[in-house]
């Protein structure tokens, strides 16, 4: 990502930005089955260092109607601007662009449990920063190349949340 004055912008530092858990609130929208109702959960991404460069990715949904997930990555710094992940819902993982304010994943496979199924669901991630400090992230999903829905999500870091 390019700056001004032709200097070119640093991407995010990620010990710095995931030293400390993020969470907040998000909403599964439907797009492929129109009547199905869009779904309001709570979520929260956590990491532990093993060292600069390698750490694990604690990720917590916690669904409006009790249902909850628990989903764990491992992160590779592999050079100043990108990581590379992996986990076991996510065959052949991913690698992750940092920039200045936020970050993208290169689009990846995730395999979602509908009934006793696992289906293969392409995943476009986009995440940034605004102004006030807020993570925004969206996660447009396809399956056979349809539309099945889109999440968004609104973080916050911790300590900086408001109190409840």
């Amino acid at each position: 990502m390019a700056g001004g004055a032709g200097h070119v912008l640093s991407p995010l530092r990620p010990r710095e930005f995931f030293s400390r858990p993020w969470s907040g609130a998000g909403e599964f929208v439907p797009k492929l089955l129109p009547n199905r109702r869009s779904r309001r959960f709570r979520f929260r991404s956590e990491c532990e260092f093993v060292s600069d460069e390698e750490w694990i990715v604690h990720d917590t949904t916690e669904f409006e109607d009790g249902e909850s997930s628990l989903r764990t990555m491992r992160a590779r710094l592999i050079s100043l601007d990108r990581i590379e992940t992996t986990a076991d819902d996510t065959p052949g993982g991913t690698e992750v662009q940092l920039e200045e304010r936020g970050f993208s994943f290169r689009p990846y496979l995730l395999k979602v449990p509908v009934g006793r199924l696992r289906l293969g669901m392409r995943c476009h991630d986009r995440c940034w920063l605004d102004e006030a400090g807020v993570l925004h992230d969206e996660i447009d999903i396809r399956f056979m190349g349809l539309p099945v829905g889109r999440i968004t999500m609104r973080l916050t870091v911790e300590d900086e949340a408001p109190a409840a």
